[in-house]
C-alpha cells in the first residue's frame, strides 16, 4: 500500500505513527521498536476489522450504504500491510544477528537530510507566525 493512499484513509495520529513504514525508512528502526509498532499494528487492524463486522451487520439489518463499511476494510487491509512488513524486517534482522552480521545502518542521503532541515525551518517559521 502506498504512502499517499494511507495518508489519505487513516487518522493524522495514526499515520505519524507509521510514517517510516509507509515511506520505506523501515531498516533504520530498531528491533524493539519494530515489535512495538507490530503489536500496535495488530491491534488497529483487529478494530478496523470489527469495526467493518459491526458496520456490515448493521448495513445489513438497515440496508444503507457500505462506504463506511469499505473503509474499515481498507484500514484494515493497511495495517495487515503493516504487519507483514514488520515481520518481515524482524525476521530480516534476526537473521543476520544469527549469521554473525552486525545490523547496517545507513545513512541518511543528502536529500533527506535536506528534506529534514527544510520542515525544521517550515515548523519554526509558522512558530514564530503564531506567536506575533
Amino acid at each position: 500500500m502506498r504512502a499517499k493512499e494511507a495518508k489519505k484513509i487513516l487518522p493524522k495520529s495514526e499515520y505519524e505513527a507509521f510514517e517510516a513504514i509507509f515511506t520505506n525508512q523501515i531498516s533504520r528502526t530498531s528491533s524493539a521498536r519494530l515489535k512495538q509498532r507490530a503489536t500496535l499494528s495488530r491491534r488497529l487492524r483487529d478494530k478496523y476489522r470489527d469495526m467493518a463486522h459491526r458496520m456490515a451487520a448493521e448495513v445489513r439489518d438497515r440496508r444503507t450504504n457500505t462506504t463506511d463499511t469499505r473503509l474499515y476494510e481498507r484500514r484494515a487491509s493497511l495495517f495487515q500491510d503493516v504487519i507483514d512488513r514488520l515481520e518481515a524486517e524482524l525476521d530480516r534482522l534476526k537473521h543476520q544477528i544469527q549469521s554473525g552480521a552486525a545490523p547496517k545502518k545507513k545513512k541518511a542521503s543528502l536529500a533527506q537530510k535536506k528534506e529534514k532541515l527544510d520542515k525544521q525551518d517550515k515548523l519554526m517559521k509558522e512558530a514564530r507566525l503564531r506567536a506575533r
